[in-house]
């Protein structure tokens, strides 16, 4: 599964550390998107990620699965909702998203399967 990672902070270099280090079985870090990124980029992400600060190549980017790592309601919501939409998997640890709209996301993933 390819994963792309909504914000490279501290949390976000922790989960692309693991990713890239500890090559858990069937998942692959695709994409990084962060505000910033040529200041953000480090060496030892592979050449093979892809970097932006367009959401819309999240979307195209072919990755399976987005990890929201932003934190906040906006535009963290936004972007988890139009993952949904698209059909792809969301995964967050955002606690004040998920008290606000948590249950809104969980139909909404249903939806889409």
């Amino acid at each position: 599964m390819k994963v792309a990672l909504l914000g490279f902070g501290t949390v976000g270099i922790s989960v692309a550390r693991i990713l890239c280090d500890l090559q858990p079985d069937s998942l692959e870090l695709a994409v990084i998107f962060n505000r910033g990124i040529a200041r953000k980029k480090v060496d030892w992400v592979p050449s093979s990620v892809l970097w932006t600060e367009n959401f819309e190549d999240v979307l195209s980017s072919g990755a399976d699965v987005i990890v929201e790592l932003v934190g906040g309601l906006e535009p963290a919501g936004t972007w988890v909702r139009r993952a949904l939409e698209a059909g792809k998997s969301a995964v967050t640890g955002n606690k004040k998203l998920i008290a606000r709209d948590g249950v809104e996301l969980d139909r909404l993933a249903r939806s889409r399967g």
